[in-house]
């Protein structure tokens, strides 16, 4: 890791509502970061895969790299698929503020849908990080398999809104 003066990078207190996010310097990891944060300002929906090894800053990371842009940081843990489901709807809820219609989206696929149509809508450029996203899978083994759905549907539905033909 390079930690040469010229790689630092320093924010201000960017995220507010989440408790584990304190700023301090942020020390390497400018070209990651610019890679991030290349990602985050297109306008066209896309998933980003970040993973390597326990305790290396792959969180920290992200939070900076996202910034002040409209997100949904959810960190998971050890538990079963309802009450893992249960406590992304109320995260969500917390940090899109909260709408009649998401209490009653049932399932990961119906909770995905719901976030994009908020990002196409109320929250456009919307960033949702699943951090330990192994554990939710250990809960819901078809997880990625509904991440790589719901990501083809929305890829589908962009190609034909804009005219593009598969063949």
């Amino acid at each position: 890791m390079d930690t040469s003066p010229s790689a630092a990078v320093y924010y201000g207190n960017l995220n507010y509502r989440n408790p584990f996010y304190r700023m301090s310097p942020f020390i390497g990891r400018t070209r990651e970061l610019a890679t991030l944060t290349r990602e985050f300002d297109r306008s066209r929906p896309a998933l980003v895969v970040l993973y390597g090894r326990r305790r290396v800053g792959k969180s920290t990371l992200l939070l900076h790299a996202m910034g002040k842009r409209p997100h949904i940081y959810y960190q998971a843990t050890r538990v079963a698929d309802p009450d893992a489901q249960a406590l992304f709807r109320q995260h969500a809820a917390a940090m899109l503020g909260h709408d009649q219609l998401l209490p009653n989206v049932s399932g990961w696929e119906g909770l995905f849908r719901y976030l994009h149509q908020r990002a196409q809508t109320t929250h456009p450029g919307l960033i949702l990080v699943l951090d330990e996203f192994p554990y939710l899978c250990d809960a819901a083994p078809a997880l990625p398999s509904i991440v790589q759905k719901v990501c083809w549907m929305v890829a589908y539905s962009l190609a034909n809104a804009n005219g593009v033909r598969s063949t």
